[in-house]
């Protein structure tokens, strides 16, 4: 077919992005022809094309071939789709937010700018990309006498990429607008790069990990290799790309585990123990506060054999609940909790959305103390109106509504306790082991 012209946009003119549940996923989606601003047409993966349909920000793809495009598009659906990338590397400013420009502080870290701006964007090379995220390397805090490795980016989990994904990944972020963004350098403390992994060593047993790309073009081997636990596993396909996305992108153990690693990333291993049982507590910002109504957030247990949600969910229910944000299996549904990065989520096809589902509910259901019980949020108040409906109060020093009525503290908000019958704000702690505030459950 012709190289594409002058593109900017693309629609979609034929092919199914979406297959309802019960398909199975084939090699990187349908394909789907593509038109492209100059009248002409290509050939993409159902998976690309959706990614150059949720870019945010037209691309410098002028001229180039469609299996470019196929690489560029695929990358763009694992940042924008997948990876939800721009949930920590958007700059935030009073006009919105700037994509991928970075910014964010986390403590004493920020996250980078990851444009192709040749002064303050991103200038690694591609072979120094693919060693960031299998490594952790941190190329701007290091020297090769003292490298350093990054903190707070998920990298540790990332390193279980196919190399073909984290090229497609390169490639998308070289194609997006340059912003020129300055960010302060981080304050942290020195901890070196691990090696590049050969093998899966991150879980309950150690797996050999298939060729890149090899005969694996949908991850669905490597998917199996990376599973943490020890269970047995099926062969499925499905499954074996769920995986893929749970376990490698996705994050989900980051956010769903509590705590998520037996020690720091490079050294600690995930707390299989725990896989996905929740518990752990989040602070949303003010304007978040605000927005959602919520003042502390607790992860949900996914797995558990009594209060995982994938132990009573269909997927239809799955599906509603990523696509519109809010829990549709409660009476009255509220918004899913800060920083649950559904916006993205909801973007990615239907069929690998259905991986996902078969992979957690697949999953052996813990029992007894590893089934958590996680706590609803604690509910954001700027004064009394804000909490009479849930005949509580609103403790305006907290800005958390509290003397709800409840049996246990599972009946009250996010580290609240059960006092007398009464939902009451935690008790202030010092980060030690017991601070629910600090540590969750």
């Amino acid at each position: 077919m012709k190289k594409a012209s002058a593109v900017v946009a693309v629609s979609v003119v034929f092919g199914s992005l979406a297959l309802g549940c019960g398909s199975s996923p084939s090699s990187q989606g349908p394909p789907t022809v593509v038109a492209d601003a100059g009248g002409g047409f290509y050939t993409l993966s159902g998976r690309a094309a959706r990614g150059m349909d949720i870019s945010p920000v037209p691309l410098a793809i002028d001229g180039l071939p469609p299996d470019r495009l196929e690489v560029i598009g695929a990358g763009s659906y694992l940042v924008n789709a997948v990876g939800s990338c721009g949930h920590c590397h958007d700059q935030e400013t009073p006009t919105g937010p700037v994509f991928l420009a970075g910014g964010n502080q986390f403590g004493t870290v920020s996250a980078r700018n990851l444009t192709p701006d040749p002064t303050t964007g991103m200038k690694l090379t591609e072979a120094e990309f693919i060693e960031v995220l299998q490594t952790g390397k941190d190329f701007r805090n290091s020297t090769d006498a003292n490298p350093a490795s990054l903190v707070v980016m998920p990298w540790a989990g990332f390193r279980w990429l196919s190399v073909t994904d984290m090229k497609a990944i390169y490639a998308y972020l070289r194609a997006i607008p340059a912003v020129t963004h300055l960010i302060p350098s981080d304050t942290k403390p020195i901890t070196p790069p691990v090696a590049a992994p050969t093998a899966y060593d991150d879980g309950d047993v150690a797996r050999p990990l298939p060729a890149d790309p090899g005969q694996d073009p949908d991850h669905t081997a490597r998917g199996l290799a990376i599973s943490p636990l020890a269970n047995p596993l099926t062969a499925d396909t499905v499954y074996g790309r769920g995986s893929y996305l749970v376990n490698a992108l996705a994050g989900c153990n980051d956010c769903h585990t509590n705590p998520n690693r037996t020690g720091p990333p490079g050294s600690g291993k995930i707390n299989t123990a725990a896989f996905l049982t929740g518990g752990a507590v989040f602070n949303p910002p003010p304007p978040v506060q605000a927005a959602t109504g919520y003042n502390r957030t607790m992860s949900e247990n996914l797995i558990g054999a009594a209060n995982g949600f994938f132990a009573h969910a269909h997927f239809d229910t799955f599906l509603s609940l990523i696509v519109e944000g809010t829990h549709v299996d409660d009476p009255k549904p509220m918004p899913l909790g800060w920083p649950m990065p559904w916006q993205y989520f909801r973007t990615m096809t239907v069929e690998d959305l259905e991986a996902v589902f078969v992979y957690l509910n697949g999953l052996p259901r813990p029992t007894g103390v590893n089934d958590k019980t996680p706590q609803v949020p604690t509910m954001y108040c700027t004064g009394a109106p804000g909490c009479t409906a849930i005949g509580g109060t609103c403790d305006l020093a907290a800005q958390e509504c509290v003397g709800m009525t409840c049996a246990t503290s599972a009946d009250c908000g996010a580290c609240q306790t059960c006092t007398a019958g009464a939902c009451a704000e935690p008790v202030a702690g010092g980060g030690g082991l017991n601070d629910c505030t600090t540590n969750g459950i």
